[in-house]
């Protein structure tokens, strides 16, 4: 992988605040592999440190989603080891 400007591949790990803004989102309506749960709203948020990434939006209804909006990462457990990250209105 590469920074989508530069094309740099000299990544670091940097603590990131848990915060950001929606850029851009998707209802999904068909699982893309079993124990998916539909529909989730699949969103690009850009991190108030800079990077970007997708992730799925929770805790706000369809009609209250606003590019722009400002997020906060909750992670929620999935599996017994396994724990994603999902975005939720500040």
């Amino acid at each position: 992988m590469a920074c989508t400007h530069c094309f740099a591949t000299d990544w670091q790990w940097v603590e990131a605040s848990g915060r950001g803004t929606l850029y851009s989102h998707t209802v999904v309506h068909r699982a893309p592999a079993p124990g998916f749960a539909v529909p989730l709203v699949l969103a690009i948020v850009d991190l108030d440190e800079g990077p970007a990434m997708m992730s799925n939006l929770v805790g706000c209804a369809d009609g209250d989603i606003r590019i722009g909006m400002k997020l906060r990462v909750r992670f929620e457990q999935v599996a017994p080891e396994v724990q994603l990250p999902r975005f939720a209105p500040e």
